[in-house]
């Protein structure tokens, strides 16, 4: 699921009434609890649409709190998986800059052209680690 779609659901959750919805399975009301009065959010009308153990009624009253709670896990675990990946790009850089750095000191033990070993070792520390 691609950003733009995560923000569509996001708009539409936004755009519900506010939470908590409570979910009556006598009557089939899914409604918003204010500081005065009740609001209906939802009713199942007919009793062969309404399921009698009320699962349908509490996955309509949780949707309100359920979804943007999803939606926060999916932007957390995407910058997590970002900034794991980030990590480890860091540290392959950082391990083929130490095994050049490291094979530029074994041509040093029997060194046959010293200017080129340096050169090439400069060039080394000075990769970018991204």
């Amino acid at each position: 699921m691609d950003e733009a779609k995560l923000q569509e659901i996001e708009a539409r959750a936004n755009a519900a009434p506010p939470g908590p919805w409570i979910g009556d399975g006598e009557f089939g009301f899914v409604f918003q609890r204010g500081a005065s009065r009740a609001h209906c959010i939802a009713r199942l009308d007919h009793e062969d649409v309404r399921d009698t153990s009320g699962a349908d009624l509490a996955f309509l009253a949780h949707a309100r709190t359920d979804v943007p709670a999803l939606i926060a896990e999916v932007r957390r675990l995407r910058a997590e998986h970002a900034a794991a990946l980030d990590a480890a790009r860091r540290e392959g850089a950082e391990g083929m800059r130490a095994a050049c750095m490291e094979a530029c000191r074994d041509a040093l033990r029997d060194p046959s052209d010293i200017a080129i070993i340096g050169r090439v070792a400069e060039a080394i520390r000075a990769l970018p680690l991204d």
